[in-house]
């Protein structure tokens, strides 16, 4: 648990060829560190992108391989979901950590038991900025300082393909 005051960025759904980079480099401007959460298929097609968000010290877990509604699966489906988003860093870098991040926070209790069996932390946020909804910057700014002052801490959700997180997040 993080104290007051203290805010953990995430963003789900990357690497983005493009808005990632970005975000890098607003990070790095800033001397932030974050944890992503990728998808295993943009980890395949992207990743040069995954190795510099390595280098560069962020924490790289996993959010699926297809960003698939998990509970709409076969038990042994969602699993291979799963499996299939840590294959796909593992094939990128030696190391991933071991935090699952289920997509739409869509779970089962045998989804999460199989988390819990196979050692994974299920990842969730205390704050969701509905940046995927809010395309304004400045209203998602404002959006997003609202519920973390509401919050006072925790784990932020925001998403590195949503071109208006990117321009918000140097005033953030």
């Amino acid at each position: 648990r993080l104290n007051t005051k203290e805010i953990s960025l995430t963003f789900d759904d990357g690497p983005h060829p493009v808005l990632t980079e970005k975000l890098l480099q607003i990070l790095k401007e800033e001397q932030l560190k974050a944890v992503f959460f990728l998808v295993g298929k943009n980890v395949d097609r992207y990743p040069e992108i995954v190795k510099k968000i390595a280098s560069e010290g962020h924490t790289i877990a996993n959010h699926s391989y297809a960003h698939k509604n998990l509970p709409t699966l076969a038990l042994d489906q969602a699993e291979e979901e799963i499996e299939n988003g840590f294959r796909s860093i593992l094939n990128v870098r030696s190391f991933v950590a071991p935090f699952f991040r289920f997509p739409y926070a869509a779970r089962t209790k045998n989804l999460t038991n199989y988390l819990q069996a196979t050692h994974l932390a299920s990842f969730f946020w205390d704050v969701d900025t509905l940046d995927w909804k809010e395309k304004n910057p400045q209203k998602l700014l404002q959006y997003t300082l609202q519920q973390i002052e509401v919050a006072k801490r925790g784990i932020v959700l925001f998403h590195d393909v949503q071109p208006q997180t990117i321009a918000m997040m140097p005033a953030l």
